[in-house]
């Protein structure tokens, strides 16, 4: 097997097969940030995985481990836990199911200072030579995260980017994160888990993420995600610019130590009005550093750009305030955009909550009247209906006609024993003055 000396980089991209994205496993952040690191190495062309090597140096730096004074220990333990760490793929019920390891062998060259890493032959199909139904993200968006949870969750919503929304049962997060024994309360779930990492993944990644609970009964078994792509990091269409992408600038800016905070200021400021800036300053700073007359290249840059060193052919015709005030303006119109998103998604939640409890309320009239006798039929006539199966056993166990998860089956039950019905949904909204549903939707759509 060939070894592949390589040094980590931010800037490249992670390709995954959508399977191995929604695979069940439990990773420590460090581990988690090993992994792709590896996967980023793994090359188009490539047919078979290669032994990747890295100097602990460079690898405990990539991880966030440099300052630590036990660098080895700490990698050494993290690559043992990816060595035993259990992933599984598909389930039982499904054509093919695997259970394999994140990482096949680690071995450690301690006198030469690096690290031999071998990925599980096994992973083959679910990141070489993918054709289909599979998600790429930059690397540097998953490692600008600092939880493990906030990485598998932005994994799970960026493959439906393009989409722009996805709804995923509670159960269904806790068992890809293997965490099913953990945060039984669902407060306590969405404290410790959901609410920082869509903090994070807003904050530090490409994705901007809201989400509304739904609830069954008095749980929240579904959260639906709404996706949208930051437009300060869309990529130009124009393949001869290349040069001034959004993520081309970050990474060159991040490799000369300006911190991350810091180039997506100048990106806000002047990625899209003045690039050039970006990239003219850039120039001027690895022309010193050839030179030798840079010492201090972060603090070099910083007062290039914020005094413009850029010979003045190459200056676009605007000047500092202007570009600031264009870029407030577009910052400006992007809330404006969200705010109105927002308002959107809470005029159709208000109306649904009020069609969901004028038709609890339509049952419990019709039920509310009825005999000691005529309850007792319907109780009866209405578990056989529903057979054995979930909506059985919620019925069985309060037997409440206006429960959530019953609703709609008792009210086929009441038409057939009364044929009385509801108002459809459009009449209900007609009659209440609300919005058009269609319209709003067609709204939000467009600002999306």
């Amino acid at each position: 097997m060939e070894i592949r000396n390589i040094t980590p980089k931010k800037d490249a991209l992670v390709v995954r097969s959508n399977k191995l994205i929604e695979a069940r496993y439990e990773t420590t952040l460090h581990q988690q940030r090993i992994m792709l690191w590896l996967i980023s190495e793994i090359r188009p062309e490539d047919r078979d995985f290669q032994k990747y090597r890295v100097t602990i140096k460079e690898l405990a730096k990539f991880v966030g481990l440099e300052n630590n004074k036990n660098v080895y220990q700490q990698i050494a333990a993290a690559t043992a836990g990816m060595v035993g760490r259990l992933v599984e793929i598909g389930s039982l019920e499904d054509d093919e199911y695997l259970q394999v390891s994140l990482v096949s062998s680690a071995r450690y060259r301690v006198g030469q200072g690096f690290i031999d890493l071998s990925i599980d032959p096994t992973l083959t199909p679910y990141l070489l030579d993918l054709k289909a139904n599979f998600t790429t993200a930059y690397l540097r968006d998953l490692m600008a995260m600092k939880s493990a949870y906030s990485i598998r969750l932005y994994d799970l919503l960026n493959q439906y980017r393009k989409i722009r929304k996805r709804s995923l049962s509670v159960a269904e997060i806790k068992t890809m994160l293997r965490i099913e024994k953990k945060y039984k309360e669902y407060k306590n779930f969405k404290a410790r888990v959901i609410a920082p990492a869509v903090a994070e993944i807003n904050d530090r990644t490409d994705l901007y993420i809201s989400y509304r609970e739904r609830k069954s009964g008095r749980s929240v078994e579904t959260l639906d995600f709404t996706i949208q792509v930051k437009e300060v990091f869309k990529e130009t269409a124009d393949a001869g610019a290349g040069e001034y992408t959004d993520h081309a600038l970050t990474a060159r800016m991040l490799s000369h130590g300006i911190k991350e905070n810091e180039a997506r200021k100048y990106i806000n400021l002047y990625g899209e009005s003045d690039p050039t800036r970006i990239s003219g300053n850039l120039d001027k700073l690895e022309e010193g550093l050839k030179a030798g007359k840079v010492k201090k290249p972060g603090a070099w840059f910083r007062r290039a750009v914020d005094e413009d060193y850029r010979d003045q052919i190459s200056l676009f015709q605007k000047n500092t305030k202007e570009a600031e005030e264009e870029a407030q303006q577009r910052l400006a119109e992007r809330l404006e955009k969200l705010k109105a998103i927002s308002a959107i998604e809470t005029q159709m939640e208000t109306q649904e909550a009020a069609y969901t409890a004028y038709r609890m309320e339509f049952v419990r009239m019709i039920t509310g009247v009825l005999s000691d006798d005529e309850r007792s039929e319907w109780e009866t006539a209405f578990a056989d209906e529903l057979g054995v199966g979930v909506h059985q056993k919620y019925w069985l166990k309060e037997k409440k006609w206006d429960n959530r998860i019953i609703l709609p089956r008792a009210e086929k039950f009441i038409f057939k024993k009364t044929k009385k019905v509801c108002l459809e949904q459009e009449e209900f909204y007609k009659q209440n003055n609300f919005p058009d549903i269609e319209e709003l939707q067609r709204k939000r759509e467009a600002l999306l």
